[in-house]
């Protein structure tokens, strides 16, 4: 029903978030909308795209700040490049669990069946 609306009041193109997988919109209505993944079609059709970029969800966690804005007068904390910090350091999980992986293949080789050279 959703695509429907959004075909009748001429919208070009839609950003979705997540997509929804039960969604009949490109049976019911071939020759009006084209998917992401689809060729560029001649005929005016609404586009619908994923978004790309920081989901609203992480947005806050990834870049709101714990220090203050505003100094004691109520005036604009200055920024230092010396000082700052990111909010994220480093996304480490993946290396975290890259070295436990390759600890574990390490130890556990010769059980395994792995022949090293």
């Amino acid at each position: 029903m959703c695509a429907r609306h959004l075909i009748a009041a001429g919208l070009l193109k839609v950003v979705y978030i997540e997509p929804y997988p039960k969604s009949l919109a490109k049976e019911l209505y071939q020759t009006s909308i084209r998917l992401d993944y689809e060729p560029a079609s001649a005929a005016p059709v609404v586009e619908f795209v994923p978004f790309t970029g920081i989901a609203p969800r992480r947005y806050l966690q990834l870049f709101e700040t714990t220090k203050k804005r505003k100094d004691e007068t109520g005036r604009a904390a200055r920024w230092k490049a010396s000082t700052a910090m990111p909010k994220v350091r480093e996304f480490s999980a993946y290396k975290d669990l890259e070295a436990i992986h390759l600890d574990f293949l390490e130890t556990n080789k010769l059980r395994l069946g792995i022949i090293t050279t």
